[in-house]
């Protein structure tokens, strides 16, 4: 190839790539917020309310044999984790910053929106158990009951994992900046070992790269930098509900963290379940029988 098409075929890839990176950031524009829908409802709205906040990934379908179940006793809201401002757009979400105090605001926000009066139990997961202690912190009113599951109070990243975030995931945050759906589709990747062990049911790996793939990429990276980052191991005695600290007994990756949230909480109680970081996944019974026990008697 002479240079004159050499450079000529560069720089049409050039314009396709500034193109493509176009169009994506005007799709993640005002529709892409416009289309977001903050909570969904479930059961009967004269029962106990019980607000679930998802992990990182914000996929609220991990809980869809679960719901059910809660429902019998308590009126479920499932709450959205916002979504995050594309990197290029120079522009704060609703002109605030995009923080773990944010995300708390807004589901104290949502908590309103849904009805809720005089506050009530929260379950979070993993990064919804971060945003569930924040709520805690800083609007206490609003927890009534706290069940955190495969969260902590400090990221501690075993050495596979602190690899991938400091050489992977850099990597995957570029390629998004022009092909977000391909980046997020090699973050599911990336991170699923993370959060299935080798050793759990394969149509639960399925299921974690078919829903993580599809799920909003800036926002998962936004909320990787803020998870890397929290810590309130000196903030934990100020939560004064106790909590019920769940934690999948195979579960590499932060199992050890519900030690810390067990000796910073007073009156908290741990119960290990069946499975790996998503044992709520492959043990719904057993993690809907866990926390319907929990808060129906601390209720009482």
């Amino acid at each position: 190839m002479g240079l004159l098409s050499y450079l000529m075929t560069i720089s049409a890839i050039g314009v396709g790539l500034f193109a493509l990176a176009k169009r994506n950031h005007e799709r993640a524009g005002a529709p892409r917020q416009e289309q977001f829908i903050p909570f969904k409802k479930y059961g009967d709205d004269t029962k106990q309310p019980l607000v679930i906040v998802p992990g990182l990934d914000g996929v609220t379908a991990f809980f869809s044999d679960i719901v059910p179940e809660l429902a019998l006793n308590f009126h479920v809201v499932m709450f959205n984790l916002p979504l995050a401002s594309p990197p290029l757009s120079r522009a704060a979400v609703e002109g605030e910053r995009y923080d773990m105090s944010y995300i708390a605001r807004r589901l104290a926000g949502v908590m309103e929106d849904a009805g809720i009066k005089g506050g009530a139990s929260i379950v979070g997961e993993s990064f919804g158990g971060m945003v569930a202690q924040r709520l805690a912190l800083d609007f206490p009113d609003k927890v009534k009951g706290l069940v955190l599951l495969s969260s902590l109070a400090k990221l501690e990243l075993p050495p596979s994992v602190k690899f991938k975030a400091d050489f992977v995931l850099p990597v995957v945050e570029s390629i998004g900046y022009l092909l977000p759906f391909v980046a997020q589709s090699l973050f599911s990747v990336a991170h699923m070992p993370d959060v299935v062990e080798k050793d759990e049911p394969l149509w639960a790996k399925h299921l974690v790269l078919k829903e993580a793939s599809w799920v909003d990429h800036w926002s998962v990276m936004a909320r990787t930098k803020i998870a890397l980052d929290f810590d309130t191991t000196h903030e934990l005695e100020n939560i004064k509900t106790g909590a019920l600290v769940l934690f999948g007994e195979n579960d590499t990756f932060t199992a050890t963290g519900a030690q810390q949230l067990i000796d910073g909480i007073e009156g908290s109680r741990k119960v290990g379940l069946p499975g790996g970081h998503l044992c709520h996944i492959t043990s719904p019974k057993a993690f809907s029988e866990a926390v319907t026990d929990y808060l129906l008697v601390s209720s009482s």
